[in-house]
């Protein structure tokens, strides 16, 4: 057990923490960031210019177990808002059940090299080859395939 910090307070997170627990976190994260939602309308998902969309999207993605997000989630990993990197890591740790090494709170260049690992972990796991390797080499939406 350890302590992060979420919207600028100290929270204990446990690995094994429940579905509900994981849930109220993720929403004093969101809360934080609340001032972002009174900006114009933006794209919704893990490209959206927006943070608290970005957390939004990756928070669906862990709470449905979506592993075709991952690719989408890791570069959040990168992000200049602590916010965004807690929420990101938590949802990659939800969907893949693991964190490889990497700590949201560590200093830029620990940071930069976990990311860095997630991005191998992402490009054998998704290559195009192996989305071909699932599909039969079948173009399309391949969205709901899980490598």
């Amino acid at each position: 057990m350890s302590h992060r910090f979420a919207a600028g307070r100290a929270v204990r997170y446990d690995a094994r923490m429940n579905a509900g627990t994981w849930t109220r976190l993720m929403a004093v994260c969101l809360a934080g960031s609340w001032p972002g939602a009174c900006a114009p309308r933006a794209p919704r998902g893990l490209d959206s210019p927006l943070p608290q969309q970005r957390m939004e999207a990756a928070v669906r993605a862990a709470e449905h177990q979506d592993a075709s997000a991952v690719p989408g989630i890791v570069p959040l990993l990168e992000s200049d808002d602590p916010a965004v990197r807690m929420v990101a890591i938590r949802s990659l740790e939800r969907i893949t059940g693991q964190t490889l090494g990497y700590d949201h709170s560590a200093d830029e260049p620990e940071r930069r090299a976990a990311a860095e690992r997630w991005e191998r972990w992402v490009s054998e796991r998704y290559a195009p080859s192996a989305l071909d390797d699932v599909t039969g080499g079948v173009s399309g939406d391949v969205s709901g395939v899980s490598p």
